[in-house]
């Protein structure tokens, strides 16, 4: 049975309120992170530029996703939107924090004097802080998938 034509618009309007609440959060997040490692690191200093438009790409190829699940789902709502998304912000603002500030002793670690702990493994890794997106959206995919059979 086809959606009346309120409902689709008012549901467009909602969609595109969540992409831009959720992209304005997200790009917050990538200052605050961009903004953390320029105190820290000499590296970032030269990077941030770069950085900060990766981190953007990044951002924006959430929202398009996050966007398809609740559209698949059909009901999620601006407070789950806001969820998420300030999920992802305080996950990418912890990481950052431990990132430069849990410094473990490279030299030694290069030269197999030492190695890395499971808590630096993981903080030192690139693919935690961008794991933080998957695990949002496989949350908001889970999320989506029962909305969608509970309204069956």
């Amino acid at each position: 049975m086809p959606f009346p034509k309120d409902t689709i618009s008012s549901c467009r309007h909602t969609l595109e309120s969540q992409g831009a609440i959720i992209i304005s959060i997200l790009t917050l997040s990538s200052l605050i992170s961009t903004g953390v490692g320029y105190y820290y690191s000499i590296d970032v200093r030269g990077w941030w530029l770069l950085m900060l438009f990766f981190e953007g790409a990044l951002n924006l190829a959430y929202v398009v996703a996050y966007l398809g699940i609740a559209k698949f789902a059909r009901h999620f709502t601006m407070t789950a939107a806001l969820w998420h998304a300030a999920a992802i912000m305080s996950a990418q603002q912890i990481h950052s924090l431990l990132f430069y500030t849990v410094r473990p002793d490279w030299g030694a670690i290069n030269t197999g004097l030492a190695e890395l702990t499971p808590l630096q493994s993981i903080i030192h890794s690139y693919l935690s802080y961008y794991g933080i997106y998957a695990v949002s959206l496989l949350v908001a995919g889970m999320q989506a998938l029962v909305a969608r059979s509970s309204t069956r």
